[in-house]
């Protein structure tokens, strides 16, 4: 990964091969590869590879890839060189795990972590990246509670590693990448192919977060070779850079090289006098055969913390401190394996309260480098945490800096969506507070003791209950939908939401939630199991129409009914696998909550005999008073769709026979003609008239009986056929008459 780039630095001069055999392709590859060339290797090692099937030949080529973070590239011929029985190497069953845990394929990449850790049951980083990939999700539990924000002054080659230095942001920069055509020419890194890295500088206003353009670091830190990242001590008169074993004023030996004639990387302290450059002197514990860089001064100025490849640690990079006592540094000792894992860990920085912040990709975590914090007291270790999304991706994730009043940071990352190999960025967390208070929706009075639910995506993360004046308040995470649920004996259950808007400033919030008294409280229950119906519901029609509602009873069985003095409520109610059922509430003075119960009636394969739907003599128009029992046998059709209705007229026995039976199916075809223009389906209803041959009482031809006898006789019933036994509604009484003043009967 090019994140340990900065830990070495191969100079040298290039073979001039020109052999066109295969052979000599693979030898020049591996030639670049050992001096980290990977880009030049890359070309060579496609074209061996068109030719040849050789296993060392994959392995080198996907390792290029990997180290020049080509990841779906890397994953390809890592997937074919852990499938070749050519390969006996399962570590890099391990690297193909850790590409597919950067490619955001968690359940594959927990296979290939648990294939080697079979094989290695002892390794740390596989174990803990196994449960990582297993538990991925959690990592995204506080990816709303920061805000990132890609800085302007990014370019499109690396930046990374910062610090600050007054109004000073600083950090390290490869300047960009080299255009073909450029005039003057610069000298590369063979393994970035960009310029080597120097120090820069921007202007830095932390209170309105602006920057202004970057600079090379006007002080004499910066050579022809790599410096960076650094760290200054707390008042700024001395700081520690990180730069390749070079020192320019050697004279003809200025570049130190270990046996492999690989320049490393080491410490080097510099001293600043009325902020002019006055001298540089390298640590002691530096060495030409290993690299130490990454420095992190404590704000006693007294440990720094620093990474190393030197012997005796725990994987590639460890994270090392050394303590000066005002004149000596002492040797450097390792932070031990809670800090330290068999991956790398890197780019330590110190808060001023003592955490310690890291980066490592042995810790569980999202895939490459992620950043994890840990409570550092006189180097004994705890409580080491991932930082989670959206501090941390699937990619590499590092170089955490946290400014003193903790409000803002930076970090570093190759995460898609940058300009560059690495970019910077602005992350903050600010202080969301929010003020609630519950209140009568009616008088506005304050509600004490009420019930309050913080949710967040449906679940709950936060009670309160309510002060004497009916407050509560939170601190919240940012840039998410929060929903307030409250309830309060005697009042209506409430939900109210709000959500928090991204801010760079701390930023306060009110919410007033208002809840209706309870009035009336029904209970729905089945006519003979006296069980509770949830989903029951009902069309409530008020004295004042402004206060038409309807009600659906909760998994209780009740629902509640806001009402007003003085005021009849009428109820058609309805529930799946029952008959509808008209009731009414009659409400006088409020004083207390209402409590009624409403039984319906199961289908049970029962037909139902509605008596309730009249017609005039010798018409068939629909009656207004027919309307409300037709909008019942509506509402039940609506229900059940699945029920089949016969909808049947009747006529009284005055007239001919055949004339009423030709009336009477005038009639049905009104009200089913009626059901239809509602929107119920022909198929589910059909209409048949019966004339005067079932009548309800004795008022049959040549018997005298009053207009109101007679009435009764002339109705409209309905059946559901796809049941079984009869069950009759109530007959209405006061049942209205059209008298007949000159009939012929």
């Amino acid at each position: 990964m090019k994140r340990l780039l900065v830990f070495c630095c191969m100079i040298f001069v290039f073979i001039n091969y020109t052999s066109a055999q295969n052979k000599v392709k693979y030898e020049m590859a591996k030639n670049y590869y050992d001096r980290l060339a990977y880009s030049d290797a890359i070309k060579l090692l496609e074209e061996y590879l068109i030719k040849s099937d050789d296993i060392t030949g994959k392995q080198l080529l996907a390792d290029c890839y990997f180290k020049t973070n080509q990841y779906d590239k890397a994953e390809e011929w890592l997937t074919k060189v852990v499938n070749d029985p050519k390969n006996k190497d399962k570590h890099y069953q391990l690297y193909l795990a850790q590409i597919l845990q950067i490619n955001q394929k968690y359940d594959d990449a927990a296979k290939w972590y648990g294939s080697f850790a079979k094989a290695f049951p002892l390794n740390v980083m596989a174990l803990n990246q196994l449960k990582a990939c297993k538990n991925y999700k959690t990592y995204f539990g506080d990816s709303l509670a920061y805000l990132t924000e890609h800085l302007g002054f990014n370019t499109d080659g690396y930046d990374f590693g910062a610090c600050i230095l007054k109004d000073k942001f600083i950090f390290t920069s490869t300047g960009g990448k080299v255009q073909k055509n450029a005039k003057k020419e610069v000298k590369l890194d063979a393994y970035t192919d960009e310029p080597f890295m120097d120090i820069y500088e921007t202007t830095f206003d932390d209170s309105a977060y602006n920057f202004s353009a970057a600079t090379k670091f006007e002080l004499g830190i910066n050579t022809k070779y790599h410096e960076g990242p650094l760290s200054f001590n707390p008042n700024g008169k001395e700081v520690f850079f990180t730069r390749n074993d070079y020192n320019p004023n050697k004279g003809i030996k200025k570049l130190g090289f270990d046996d492999s004639r690989i320049v490393n990387l080491k410490i080097y302290k510099g001293f600043l006098e009325d902020g002019k450059w006055v001298k540089e002197v390298e640590l002691p514990f530096n060495s030409s055969e290993y690299s130490c860089g990454h420095p992190a001064i404590d704000y006693n100025n007294k440990t720094m913390y620093f990474v190393s490849d030197m012997p005796g640690g725990f994987g590639g990079t460890d994270i090392w401190y050394s303590v000066y006592n005002g004149m000596n540094w002492s040797i450097p000792e390792n932070l031990g394996p809670k800090i330290n894992t068999e991956g790398n860990e890197m780019y330590p920085f110190l808060a001023k309260d003592g955490t310690l912040y890291f980066a490592s990709n042995g810790h569980p975590g999202l895939g490459g480098l992620d950043i994890f914090s840990a409570t550092l007291f006189h180097n004994d270790i705890s409580n080491v945490k991932n930082l989670n999304a959206p501090i941390n991706s699937s990619y590499d994730d590092f170089g955490f800096l946290l400014n003193d009043a903790k409000k803002i940071g930076f970090i570093s990352s190759n995460k898609p969506g940058g300009v560059g190999e690495d970019d910077i960025y602005l992350i903050y967390r600010n202080t969301y507070t929010l003020d609630g208070k519950i209140v009568n929706r009616i008088t506005k009075e304050p509600i004490q003791n009420a019930e309050v639910v913080l949710n967040q995506n449906d679940k709950p993360i936060q009670n309160f209950t309510t002060d004497g004046i009916g407050g509560f308040n939170t601190i919240l995470k940012g840039t998410m939908d929060y929903t307030f649920k409250a309830d309060a004996k005697n009042f209506i259950p409430e939900s109210a939401s709000i959500r928090i808007e991204p801010s760079k400033q701390d930023k306060k919030y009110n919410i007033t939630i208002e809840l209706s008294p309870i009035i009336a409280e029904i209970t729905y229950i089945d006519a003979d199991s006296k069980q509770i119906i949830p989903a029951a519901f009902s069309s409530v029609i008020a004295c004042n129409e402004a206060n038409n509602t309807s009600l659906t009873s909760n998994e209780n069985g009740i629902a509640y009914l806001n009402v007003v003095e003085n005021c009849e409520y009428k109820l058609l109610s309805n529930a799946k696998g029952y008959f509808p059922f008209h009731s009414s509430i009659e409400v006088g003075v409020l004083n207390d909550t209402l409590r009624k119960i409403i039984e319906l009636e199961p289908i049970n394969n029962a037909i139902m005999a509605l008596k309730n739907i009249y017609y005039d003599f010798n018409k068939c128009f629909i009656r207004p008073d027919a309307i409300e029992d037709l909008n019942m046998l509506y509402s039940f059709m609506k229900m059940n769709p699945d029920a089949q209705v016969e909808l049947s007229s009747h006529t009284d026995s005055r007239g001919k026979d055949d004339y009423n039976l030709k009336l009477s199916q005038c009639r049905a075809d009104a009200a089913v003609q009626w059901l239809l223009n509602k929107g119920i389906l022909k198929n589910q209803i059909i209409a048949v008239g019966y004339g005067e041959s079932k009548l309800l009482n004795g008022c049959t031809n040549d018997v005298t009986c009053s207009e109101e006898q007679h009435q009764l006789n002339r109705r409209t019933e309905f059946r559901v056929t796809n049941a079984g036994v009869v069950t009759s509604s109530k007959i209405k009484e006061n049942v209205y008459t059209d008298r007949c003043k000159n009939c012929p009967f």
